[in-house]
């Protein structure tokens, strides 16, 4: 039987669908960033995104500093706010969206 070691996270994004999983010990753990066209340069940047934060959170960085750092990065194709959903400017965007969600929902419970 395996074990949950985090949460895992699907976003669209202008460059499609991304999956996105934050250990439960940002200190101790593998953040990782997917995205579902595999062997592009966006799926390239996105591993990059995640092994980066896992350095950074690893080596004892806050986790709100690595988040301000990703937040508001534009791509020529984001993602326009919809009703149910917010604006995306880009893939790194996009995962410090996700990551100020994880911390939230980790604060509730």
């Amino acid at each position: 039987m395996s074990k949950k070691v985090g949460s895992t996270y699907e976003v669209l994004t202008g460059c499609g669908n991304m999956i996105i999983t934050i250990p439960d010990n940002l200190s101790d753990g593998k953040v990782r960033v997917k995205l579902a066209k595999a062997g592009s340069c966006a799926f390239a940047q996105c591993e990059t995104i995640g092994r980066l934060m896992t350095l950074a959170l690893n080596a004892g960085v806050a986790v709100e500093r690595v988040g301000i750092q990703l937040a508001g990065i534009r791509c020529p194709q984001p993602l326009q706010k919809t009703s149910n959903s917010a604006e995306v400017l880009s893939c790194a965007d996009a995962v410090s969206q996700t990551l100020v969600l994880h911390m939230e929902s980790r604060k509730e419970s």
